[in-house]
């Protein structure tokens, strides 16, 4: 069975690519580390990450991970080979808690030249799925007894007993 209890979202997953590409190794790794850097101080600005609500900061945690960086040798239309480019590229995971100070920092963030925003993620406190979660089970259950009544009903089967219980 199904359900749903819809309820707004206490966080947001905020991640964030700062890359760049070029004929120049240094000048693309450069280019990421700076922009890392700016963003680095944006969110030490907000203040330290905590999940405790009574912390006044909006993150309640963030991380990066280490520059990775590579190369090809692109090809023209006349498979002659073309110079060398590099790639280089830093990954931010950023957890909000707070849902206007994410739309200023998304606001400052994607001005910054090389931060992309690939997705953010909404989701709930691991409190409030508990809360949820056994009048969800609940609730699917009934869904799943509902259809299969449906069912017997269709077929001409009166005698509805439960077989298998799987999650």
């Amino acid at each position: 069975g199904n359900a749903e209890i819809p309820h707004p979202a206490e966080r947001a997953i905020v991640n964030l690519n700062v890359s760049s590409s070029g004929p120049n190794k240094t000048a693309v790794s450069d280019e990421v580390i700076t922009a890392a850097k700016h963003l680095e101080s944006l969110l030490r600005d907000l203040g330290e990450a905590s999940e405790e609500a009574s912390n006044p900061s909006p993150l309640s945690h963030w991380s990066k991970k280490s520059l990775t960086s590579s190369s090809h040798i692109p090809y023209n239309r006349d498979g002659e080979a073309r110079p060398r480019k590099y790639s280089s590229k830093i990954q931010f995971d950023i957890r909000f808690k707070d849902f206007k100070a994410l739309g200023a920092f998304g606001t400052k963030a994607s001005a910054l030249p090389h931060v992309e925003v690939q997705n953010i993620e909404w989701m709930l406190t691991p409190a409030t799925e508990k809360f949820f979660r056994s009048q969800l089970r609940k609730d699917a259950a009934r869904d799943a007894i509902e259809k299969a009544k449906d069912y017997c009903e269709a077929t001409g089967c009166w005698n509805l007993r439960p077989v298998e219980l799987n999650e």
